[in-house]
């Protein structure tokens, strides 16, 4: 055998060998991903993490319907809200409105907006008015104080606040849920007037992550959800 036909053969095998290699391995990819998104897997999880105990059981049925049509895109996540009380069906989810929140009274409000959760999660939230100081100069300053801790929400801010107000509420409410060792923290999802906000524990919040690929309309902790939204907090 002359050496051209060598090397030809050689290079034949070589080559071979590098495509069984990558089929095997997207073979792996595929089968990975859909594991991870599988609908059946995503829901039945989703009620061995105990996703649905604050949901009313004659709802339980048709919002894991709603999660399973979800989690077969598998790009956005949002819950079923009740179009009477305007709550989540799963007592869970909340509007977040960026800039109604960081308008005048729009902690107080949105405090007021989160007891039905606060109620099923067993969180005492006791809390006394916001304190708003308005600068000559258009500066603002927000404190409150809940269960006598005094939270400064923002000290002669002078930006537009729609971004950084959700911020300053997760981590309020987030401090008060370590606090209580209460096992569920809250996420931002979205923003501006399309905000909203979910109460997860971690694992719950895991799973929702690795099923759903959108990061603009999913669930993310505060450092994610500020690089996703382009916020920089004030120092």
């Amino acid at each position: 055998m002359n050496t051209l036909l060598q090397y030809i053969i050689l290079a034949v095998i070589i080559a071979s060998v590098f495509f069984l290699k990558s089929l095997f391995s997207k073979e792996k990819e595929n089968i990975s991903d859909k594991e991870k998104v599988d609908p059946k897997y995503f829901v039945d999880e989703l009620e061995r993490l105990d996703y649905f105990k604050y949901t009313d059981e004659n709802l339980i049925d048709s919002l894991k319907q709603h999660f399973l049509e979800l989690a077969q895109d598998g790009t956005d996540f949002y819950t079923e809200y009740d179009e009477e009380t305007g709550l989540s069906w799963d007592y869970r989810e909340y509007l977040c409105d960026g800039e109604t929140l960081y308008e005048s009274g729009g902690f107080d409000s949105m405090l007021f907006d989160l007891k039905p959760a606060f109620e099923k999660m067993g969180l005492k939230m006791n809390s006394m008015k916001c304190q708003e100081i308005y600068g000559i100069n258009g500066e603002i300053s927000y404190s409150i104080v809940i269960n006598d801790k005094k939270y400064i929400i923002f000290d002669k801010f002078t930006g537009l606040g729609w971004g950084e107000a959700p911020v300053k509420l997760v981590e309020i409410l987030n401090d008060q849920l370590q606090i209580q060792n209460k096992s569920e923290r809250a996420y931002l999802i979205s923003g501006a007037n399309d905000g909203r906000m979910i109460f997860l524990t971690e694992a719950q919040f895991d799973l929702i992550d690795k099923t759903f690929s959108n990061d603009q309309w999913k669930p993310l902790p505060i450092d994610r959800w500020c690089k996703e939204m382009k916020v920089e907090m004030p120092e």
